[in-house]
């Protein structure tokens, strides 16, 4: 047995090492990377595989491969990366999977540094794949061991969901280091259903595999109660954390069970109407949508159970942003009331922690501080009409505040081509102009530019060429000439795969070469067309 001081996301590493994964694959974003930044530490390259993808469907179809083939392998997104990967994820769970396949998807409650607050158990619900979800670093070494056995016994992915407080919090780990390498042997590579009716039959088959999970979940001891009473407090994830400690606080700790959930879909139901039989009521305090309040509702019901279930959807849980021990306070006070107290609960109050700037501005010598402070002084001296400008997550973020102020619309990585030729429809007499990153350009503006291009969009691109992905912790892209472990790798020439795209017209300023970057700007707005401008200058920070 080893004993370690490790993160959540270093936790979920070593499990992958112990287990002799063969492929650890995915795309960077808070809180994910820590999980690869920690692989490439703890593994040589003849032990594991372990680099970034394009985008996270390339991370998954890869991964897939490796699977079908009978390796074992660990794919690493964010949560609006397992949007890009959806598609995929359900057929592969019609399909089946041989050796081990697991997503690890990280959640932001209160979006910071992400476009919107989602809740992946939402998403691997529908997907109907198996979902697990670890409180703590030890939980993360257990369930991410449970998770690959999980896939290989039922031949199934299985989707791993942690929060980025989970992905932070440190603790002791005791765990085995030497788990048996998954024996090598004839795999079935066919993964293709037709006609549609075997397609039918495999969805058949997937409910009966999700039904015989349930009952193993109901018995498997990966779940667990404390406490007691005749009321019971629900919850899972990293949460259960702050709602032990706001028990406490509010000397709840002997009033009521604490139930968490690890297994999350499917719920066991069997184990969950054993813990709450006898019980009169329950709240569900959960990060970010009802999940669990609901499927807890459905069960009471479906077990006859005559328990009174609260949470989120009643007005007793705040619902947006992420959970503060403030806000799980005010919760637990009204829940240890007695029947008669009010209903909703005013959050407005509460004290919460600040979430962060995620505007702190770009670092020192940014080439986006360069390339858009000798825009905006262009623009100011031509009298050019003001441009819309279409960015997406990345360091063009920080143009939405001042002294830059230039960013009119953002949606999702790898989306500025894309809106800026809806806009480009729509606004005659407005230069329209797209803002994107070499990393971002890899992961999805690529058909972007191929669209715009062959339709003739009147749209201007610039494509800041800084050979990394900048906010996520500069990892290498397929333009950087290096991979995740260092090593040289062939550098894509962004130049070459633009002007396959066609675009009629197409300048590279390499640096920061004034007068060129100035001719730039004035051939570009004053063209029609699809015009790209890549501007070429390394990250300082690499």
């Amino acid at each position: 047995m080893q004993e370690m001081d490790l993160t959540g996301s270093e936790a979920i590493a070593w499990a992958a090492k112990c287990l002799k994964i063969d492929l650890a694959t995915g795309y960077p974003g808070m809180p994910c990377t820590g999980i690869l930044d920690a692989l490439k530490d703890i593994t040589t390259p003849a032990e594991m595989e372990v680099d970034w993808a394009g985008n996270e469907k390339i991370a998954l179809e890869t991964a897939y491969g490796v699977s079908i083939s009978g390796g074992r392998a660990l794919t690493v997104q964010k949560m609006a990366g397992l949007n890009v990967c959806l598609d995929s994820l359900t057929i592969i769970n019609l399909l089946g999977t041989s050796g081990g396949l697991v997503l690890a998807v990280g959640d932001v409650p209160g979006s910071i540094f992400s476009g919107n607050e989602q809740d992946s158990r939402v998403l691997g619900a529908f997907a109907e794949v198996p979902v697990l979800e670890p409180a703590t670093p030890q939980e993360g070494f257990d369930l991410t061991v449970a998770a690959f056995l999980v896939s290989e016994k039922y031949s199934l992915p299985v989707l791993l969901r942690f929060s980025k407080e989970f992905a932070k919090a440190k603790a002791t780990v005791r765990f085995e280091p030497n788990y048996d390498k998954r024996p090598a042997g004839e795999t079935e590579i066919k993964r293709s259903f037709a006609p549609a009716f075997k397609r039918v039959e495999a969805h058949k088959k997937l409910h009966q595999k999700i039904a015989k999970i349930s009952a193993d979940f109901s018995g498997g001891g990966l779940n667990s109660v404390e406490g007691s009473g005749d009321k019971a407090v629900i919850t899972s994830g990293y949460t259960y954390n702050k709602v032990k400690q706001a028990l406490a606080a509010e000397g709840l700790s002997q009033e009521c069970l604490l139930i968490k959930m690890a297994t999350l879909n499917p719920l066991p139901e069997t184990y969950l109407l054993k813990q709450l039989a006898g019980v009169q009521e329950v709240l569900a305090i959960e990060e970010v949508e009802p999940y669990l309040e609901e499927k807890v509702r459905n069960a009471v019901k479906k077990g006859d159970l005559e328990a009174r279930v609260y949470g989120k959807t009643t007005g007793q849980v705040n619902w947006e942003g992420e959970l503060s021990l403030e806000d799980i306070k005010l919760s637990l006070r009204w829940f240890g009331q007695p029947a008669d107290r009010g209903a909703a609960i005013n959050f407005e109050g509460a004290e919460n922690q600040e979430a962060g700037n995620e505007l702190p501005g770009f670092c020192d010598s940014c080439p986006y501080d360069y390339y858009f402070n000798q825009l905006k002084q262009y623009l100011q001296q031509s009298h050019t009409a003001a441009p819309l400008f279409a960015g997406g997550p990345g360091c063009s973020i920080y143009l939405e505040a001042p002294p830059y102020e230039m960013l009119d619309v953002k949606v999702s990585l790898g989306s500025s081509i894309a809106v800026a030729c809806g806009l480009a429809k729509q606004q005659k007499y407005r230069p329209v102009v797209a803002i994107t990153g070499d990393s971002a350009f890899f992961h999805s503006e690529v058909a972007s530019l191929i669209s715009a291009s062959h339709q003739g969009a009147d749209i201007i691109v610039l494509l800041v060429y800084n050979y990394t992905a900048g906010v996520t912790g500069r990892q290498p892209n397929p333009a950087s000439g290096y991979d995740l472990r260092g090593n040289k790798k062939a550098a894509m020439d962004i130049a070459r795969i633009v002007e396959a795209c066609q675009v009629p017209y197409l300048r590279v300023i390499k640096g920061r070469d004034e007068s060129r970057l100035r001719q730039a700007f004035d051939e570009a707005f004053r063209l029609r067309g699809t015009r790209v401008l890549i501007l070429d200058d390394p990250c300082p920070m690499i």
